[in-house]
């Protein structure tokens, strides 16, 4: 194939006669093979969003409290359209490249087989930690929520039993009910939170007598440690777009991403900003991280003498 036929080839679009990307996908529509790519534009949409959304809105509110509600507000907008912008780029260079299933096969294309096995190895171990902090939460909800006498090895155990088996699935497209319930669950659960802390006088973390300092401010001053912190976590908060390229392999018509993109962005950066702003006005300084811990500790009535720590651990 010369230059001219291959930016031929790129430049047309998907499902025209004279289109011929469909042989350098990952997955190729066949008649009598396996179809993988079944995922439309709407459910890839519902995957971005729960991609994003479920380890990433429970730190928010510790975050605001170190920046401010401007500042903490400012960021969490900015570093989505960063991330946004980001993957538009990302998607942009897999639209010319089909051939590309995830960050590791583009890193080939740009700088070759040395590239390729350095991004995939820090890909792995950053999505290692992320499964990591999934098991985490799901071992603090169920310790929570259960009396029984099991500890939190036992919790974590069932919780990688689980993650290992759905993610033995070989298709998206038979997680897709999956994804609702798990989307629908987390934003339940945020929504608990954001209500339930509105409907307490004061924080259940904070002393139940006498005066306090909520420490509710407009823009804070922190110190350069605590300021990153804040920082990285409004930024890692979105910034799993990296995790859609999969996902748009196996959309049938991966030109659509950006419907799925745009959309999955602005429901999860509002759903941030009103969420973590709700939480931190009633909360202060006496909010928990992650954000579930406020609405335990309300259920629980337990009373504190002191903020609890707002580092993410």
């Amino acid at each position: 194939m010369t230059v001219n036929e291959k930016e031929s080839v790129d430049d047309t679009e998907l499902g025209s006669p004279r289109d011929s990307t469909e042989e350098y996908e990952v997955f190729k529509k066949t008649e009598d093979g396996v179809s993988f790519r079944n995922v439309g534009w709407f459910k890839a949409c519902v995957i971005f969003v729960k991609i994003l959304f479920a380890t990433g809105v429970l730190s928010l509110p510790s975050s605001l409290y170190s920046l401010g509600a401007v500042g903490g507000s400012i960021s969490i907008v900015a570093w989505g359209a960063f991330n946004t912008y980001s993957f538009v780029i990302l998607g942009n260079f897999r639209t010319k490249h089909p051939h590309c299933h995830s960050i590791a096969d583009m890193a080939e294309v740009a700088g070759g087989f040395f590239a390729k096995e350095l991004t995939g190895l820090l890909f792995l171990i950053g999505y290692v930690l992320v499964t990591g902090s999934g098991i985490i939460g799901v071992s603090t909800a169920l310790n929570a929520l259960s009396h029984h006498a099991a500890c939190t090895v036992w919790w974590s155990l069932i919780a990688t039993v689980v993650i290992i088996a759905t993610a033995s699935v070989r298709k998206l497209q038979y997680v897709g009910w999956l994804t609702y319930v798990g989307f629908v669950s987390i934003y339940a659960a945020v929504l608990i939170v954001v209500i339930g802390v509105t409907t307490r006088d004061r924080p259940a973390a904070a002393p139940q007598e006498g005066p306090y300092e909520l420490g509710f401010v407009a823009i804070n001053n922190p110190g350069f440690a605590a300021g990153m912190v804040a920082s990285s976590t409004i930024f890692v908060s979105s910034a799993g777009t990296s995790a859609f390229l999969p996902v748009m392999s196996e959309m049938r018509n991966p030109k659509d991403y950006k419907k799925s993109l745009y959309l999955c962005m602005a429901l999860v950066t509002a759903s941030y900003l009103a969420f973590s702003l709700v939480v931190y006005r009633w909360c202060g300084q006496w909010v928990a991280s992650p954000s579930l811990g406020v609405r335990i500790l309300c259920m629980a009535h337990v009373p504190c003498t002191r903020p609890i720590s707002t580092s993410i651990s």
